[in-house]
């Protein structure tokens, strides 16, 4: 991205608009994204009912990678999760067993007692001895599952990349290795295709826990429908920073981009728009002239996608990897309204982002 300076602020272009909304995705270009039969000038006539035609070409393009995206994820994530079947019921004993031997020290477990004996001798392990034997053989065991790995930060990530990376990824990924490191979603595709060893410790046994025990119960109730609802939830809440950006920038009661209203005008925008694109979770079929329940849904699919990634774990690998999340979208669009108010100056914005964890 280029480097904005004053005058971008307190005039910003329609691109300056779309990066901030939906930086990353839309240069992720496929030579072999088709066209579906969608019209064009169709889509450019459903912008313009919402005054959004300026955006036509970039959403045009931006919508059909996504799809394609999203087709290939859902389609990595079932090869994974068909994989690990097979082992996953074994690996939450594992993990669950292990949690009670970190959680606990009380001294009905340290009193614990094993005799063995053959025509020769007899061996007794009790106490501290057997407990400590019996933490450090589930440890074991947790790990050689690979259980405590998770997916790189994207600290962890932009180190590994400038240090080298991984040349077997970026051969089999070459138009994303093209793009390390400045491209966004292309440091997340890596991010998330990596992973590395933890230390074995509590809170790593509990995320696993939640994250096996989350993935089983989503199976039984039909696998991909919820990634595809969190998806295009993750879609419709940078869709509404598109529609809102401009009036949220020239307001002044307002300073984060969360707590601007979100109108139900919004929100049909975001319905009519997903419907369009076929983008729609599985099973939603609302009339067009319901256009509260429209509006309704469409609030719910955010607020359930903002809820679904406060949990205080991630999927490892594919499993998270259902869309490019950026975890500084809204600091981005709030700090830059700061530059449009004079608040700070352009560097201060950039030193900031720059500085951010």
């Amino acid at each position: 991205m280029a480097r904005w300076q004053i005058e971008d602020f307190r005039n910003p272009s329609v691109q300056m608009y779309f990066d901030l909304c939906l930086e990353g995705l839309y240069n992720w270009k496929q030579e072999d994204t088709n066209d579906d039969g969608r019209s064009y000038e169709d889509f450019r006539d459903l912008l313009v009912k919402y005054e959004l035609q300026d955006f036509a070409d970039w959403l045009a393009e931006y919508q059909q990678v996504w799809i394609y995206v999203q087709d290939g994820v859902r389609e990595h994530r079932k090869k994974l999760e068909d994989k690990e079947k097979n082992k996953r019921p074994h690996a939450l004993r594992v993990s669950k067993i292990l949690k009670m031997f970190l959680t606990t020290e009380t001294r009905e477990y340290r009193n614990l007692k094993i005799s063995a004996s053959d025509l020769t001798s007899k061996i007794d392990i009790s106490g501290k001895e057997l407990f400590d034997i019996l933490k450090a053989g589930f440890i074991n065991e947790f790990e050689r599952l690979g259980l405590n790995e998770t997916v790189l930060s994207s600290e962890e990530a932009r180190e590994e990349i400038e240090n080298g990376g991984d040349w077997e990824w970026e051969g089999e990924h070459e138009y994303e290795a093209d793009l390390l490191p400045s491209d966004p979603w292309a440091v997340e595709r890596y991010r998330l295709d990596h992973s590395k060893p933890r230390e074995t410790t509590l809170e790593i046994v509990n995320m696993k826990i939640a994250e096996i025990e989350d993935i089983q119960k989503r199976l039984k109730k039909g696998v991909g429908a919820k990634i595809k609802n969190f998806a295009c939830g993750e879609l419709a809440k940078r869709l509404s920073y598109l529609y809102r950006i401009r009036p949220f920038l020239d307001q002044v009661e307002y300073s984060s981009i969360t707590d601007f209203p979100l109108s139900n005008e919004t929100c049909r925008f975001i319905f009519d728009y997903l419907e369009f694109w076929g983008s729609l979770p599985d099973g939603v079929k609302y009339e067009k002239k319901e256009k509260e329940n429209r509006a309704n849904y469409i609030k719910s699919l955010i607020r359930n996608n903002i809820n679904y990634f406060k949990k205080p774990y991630s999927f490892s690998n594919t499993l998270n990897y259902i869309y490019p999340i950026d975890e500084y979208l809204e600091k981005r669009i709030d700090l830059f309204k700061k530059v449009k108010d004079g608040l700070i100056t352009p560097e201060e914005y950039y030193e900031t982002i720059k500085s951010l964890p």
